[in-house]
């Protein structure tokens, strides 16, 4: 049984093992804040919805011990769902929501 915060998300994934980067994002990809919840690892959150929209990694491979034909968009969920909760710490931290929008 699916759970409502366990929906299927379109997760897009893009690894380039000749530089051993890993780019994965959640549905179209949009405008968001890099929070660095490691050194070389950047969970990208938006700011209009305050989620979660995608990861970078820096030396994935090699970071994790793993094969680069292992490093897939399996694999980058599992990296998402490890950070998120510290990255919207985080980003929450550095951007405490405001009872007024800037924005016209």
């Amino acid at each position: 049984m699916n759970h409502p915060s366990q929906q299927a998300v379109d997760l897009q994934c893009d690894y380039q093992p000749d530089v051993d980067l890993l780019y994965a994002w959640i549905g179209e990809p949009e405008a968001a804040e890099n929070v660095e919840v490691e050194p070389g690892i950047y969970v990208r959150v938006s700011p209009s919805s305050r989620s979660v929209v995608g990861i970078e990694v820096l030396d994935c491979a090699a970071r994790f011990h793993r094969d680069p034909s292992t490093v897939d968009s399996r694999f980058a969920k599992s990296l998402i769902d490890r950070y998120r909760a510290a990255a919207l710490e985080e980003f929450a931290r550095t951007n405490p929501p405001t009872l007024f929008s800037s924005e016209q």
